[in-house]
């Protein structure tokens, strides 16, 4: 009976704890990287793209001699439902603390710590309106030298100080900050370093990403507003119920990216900074998704029916970046069974048409020595078919001027032809019903605007998608006919006196019609 029980006891502890990220796990490779091989073969994924030279760490000391202390590492997620499947982590504790199951309230295995960072200090105090210290600072700064005008990366902060209502605590107060400066960069962040922080919360005014700007939305902390300086809607909990087992931490953000435009061939320089705000305890970290920080060649954002961007089934797409100097290019598609790219013949230019939806990647090799990559995801969403409709007739009316009123939406459903989720709009000329301006307003009582005979355009959209096909449809103003007016009087006698006789109404057709057919 007590093995019994004991078995039990071991399947439930077995199926409580879902699968957890590893950090720094001394079996991969990555462990052993320098912070610079971990920027160039971890977030960049490629050597000699971008000619980056790291400048500056900053970690918790004991993690020098001892990669267990390390607050800064290589995480893998293979296997878990963690957004990232591996990258870069930055933590203001010792980083492997950041592996799940979620047991503790707070993590801490520093004791007292180590120093902070006054960049930080300095946008985290902007941002409360108060005056706190920072702790336990990781950094990581280099510069690089982009070969494109655009670079971004991915990334979700996590933090300890999530479901205690510790946000409101300016003691507690955790974030972060990627200060970029170099040509063309904005020097707004109020920092020593300069620049500007690209990590504010995607779609503000360079709002700072911290447990003030972002976490749960059930409660505040009297000066947040929503949707300026409050962003509930990117935050996720892993407390609780919600607690998935793959990290450490009380809750995390959505994954969020950083981006900025640059100058090619110049030289820019990156610093990214986390700290603990007020104490030494109550860790936070800061995950890069591996790959996601493209400065080689970049597709832009993917295609989508989600997204509601997708282009149009049967339309020529094209998609690539704009061609540099001493570089060439070549375009892979994934297959969908194998799920290995297959090169696509002659098609070798920083550009291509495609009609066809799937994943294509796009192979740069700069300067003979950088290879980069990057995919996208192209889908098509459904292509409307208009089917061309009948003439419509209307009679005109005397002085037989060639105009009518006609009734235009007589015709709707013989264009949609049972097509779901479809409108029909018309328009006056071509131009205007491909551009989908200017339609005419009230196609119920329309007047013609050319006599006789009239071409217009009917427009048939699919409402979710907006794709839509554009059919003829013809108008004709038939004359009215003619009437003798007047006409002779048709007499008869009144044989029997009573004032009631036959009168034969056919024999006027003649001289009314006069000689219309």
């Amino acid at each position: 009976m007590k093995k019994l029980i004991l078995l039990i006891s071991f399947l439930i502890c077995f199926v409580g704890f879902g699968q957890s990220i590893i950090v720094n796990d001394a079996a991969a490779p990555e462990t052993n990287f320098t912070p610079e091989e971990l920027i160039t073969e971890v977030l960049i994924g490629g050597e000699g793209c971008g000619d980056v030279n790291f400048q500056l760490l900053q970690e918790n000391p004991e993690g020098t001699a001892n990669i267990a202390n390390r607050s800064w590492g290589y995480f893998d997620a293979t296997g878990t439902n963690f957004p990232f499947a591996s990258g870069v982590i930055l933590s203001t504790g010792l980083s492997k603390d950041a592996q799940g199951p979620n047991t503790e309230t707070g993590t801490t295995g520093t004791g007292i710590g180590w120093g902070g960072d006054p960049d930080l200090k300095t946008i985290l105090d902007l941002q409360s309106g108060d005056n706190e210290p920072t702790n336990n600072a990781t950094i990581f700064q280099f510069s690089f030298v982009p070969v494109i005008s655009e670079i971004s990366f991915d990334f979700i902060f996590a933090s300890e100080e999530y479901e205690n209502d510790f946000e409101c605590d300016s003691q507690y107060r955790d974030g972060f900050a990627f200060l970029l400066r170099g040509p063309g960069i904005p020097n707004d962040s109020g920092t020593v370093f300069g620049g500007t922080n690209i990590a504010a919360v995607p779609g503000s005014d360079g709002i700072p990403v911290s447990t003030l700007s972002i976490h749960d939305g059930s409660f505040t902390c009297g000066t947040e507003i929503e949707g300026t300086n409050f962003f509930p809607e990117l935050y996720i909990s892993n407390s609780g119920t919600n607690n998935a087992n793959e990290i450490e931490f009380d809750g995390y953000t959505q994954s969020l990216t950083a981006q900025a435009n640059l100058t090619p061939g110049e030289t820019y320089e990156l610093k990214m900074v986390i700290a603990d705000r007020g104490d030494t305890s109550f860790d936070s970290a800061v995950f890069f998704n591996a790959g996601s920080f493209n400065i080689g060649v970049n597709l832009g954002d993917d295609f989508t029916l989600n997204a509601g961007n997708a282009p149009c089934e049967g339309e020529d797409f094209e998609i690539g970046v704009l061609p540099s100097l001493n570089t060439s290019y070549q375009w892979y598609f994934l297959d969908p069974v194998t799920m290995d790219f297959n090169i696509l013949p002659g098609e070798t230019s920083s550009t291509i048409t495609i009609n066809n939806s799937g994943t294509y990647q796009l192979e740069a090799s700069i300067d003979g020595g950088c290879i980069a990559t990057d995919e996208i995801i192209v889908e098509f969403a459904p292509q409307p078919t208009a089917v061309e409709p009948d003439l419509i007739i209307a009679c005109d009316t005397i002085p037989n001027d060639g105009f009518a009123e006609f009734d235009l939406t007589i015709r709707d459903a013989q264009i949609q032809n049972g097509q779901p989720s479809t409108t029909v709009t018309y328009f006056r000329t071509e131009a205007t019903a491909q551009s989908g301006n200017f339609p005419i307003t009230n196609p119920t009582i329309f007047e013609n605007t050319e006599p006789d005979i009239q071409t217009i355009y009917a427009r048939l959209e699919e409402t979710t998608y907006g794709c839509f096909d554009i059919v003829e449809l013809d108008l004709r103003v038939d004359m009215a006919p003619m009437i003798t007016d007047p006409i002779d009087s048709y007499l008869v006698c009144d044989t029997d006196q009573d004032g009631v006789e036959v009168y034969d109404l056919r024999s006027k057709d003649a001289e009314i019609l006069n000689t219309q057919v």
